[in-house]
C-alpha cells in the first residue's frame, strides 16, 4: 500500500510524460536514475514497489523514497529550464 509521500511522487511522475523522463534520465545522478528505472519499469522490466527497489539495490525503503523524489524533482527542473530556453 502506498503512503502519502509515495502517492505525491507518483502524481508528480504522472505529470511528466514518459518521453520527458526517458530523455532526461541520463542527466540526473546515477542512483536517482537507477531508482526511477526500476520503480517505473524504464529498464524494460515491470513497475516495482519501493520495497522491491530497496531489496534489489540493497538500500532502505526510505532511501528509495528520497532518491525517487530527488530524481523526479531533477527531471522537472531540467524540463523547466529547457522550456525557458525554447521561448
Amino acid at each position: 500500500m502506498e503512503n502519502n509521500s509515495e502517492r505525491k511522487v507518483v502524481t508528480e511522475v504522472r505529470s511528466l510524460s514518459l518521453e520527458e523522463i526517458e530523455l532526461n534520465l541520463t542527466m540526473i545522478p546515477e542512483k536517482e536514475q537507477k531508482v526511477l528505472e526500476l520503480r517505473y519499469g524504464l529498464d524494460g522490466g515491470n513497475i516495482r514497489t519501493q520495497k522491491e527497489v530497496a531489496e534489489i539495490l540493497g538500500i532502505s525503503v526510505s532511501s528509495v523514497n528520497r532518491l525517487q523524489i530527488k530524481g523526479v524533482n531533477h527531471i522537472k527542473m531540467i524540463e523547466m529550464r529547457d522550456s525557458r530556453k525554447s521561448r
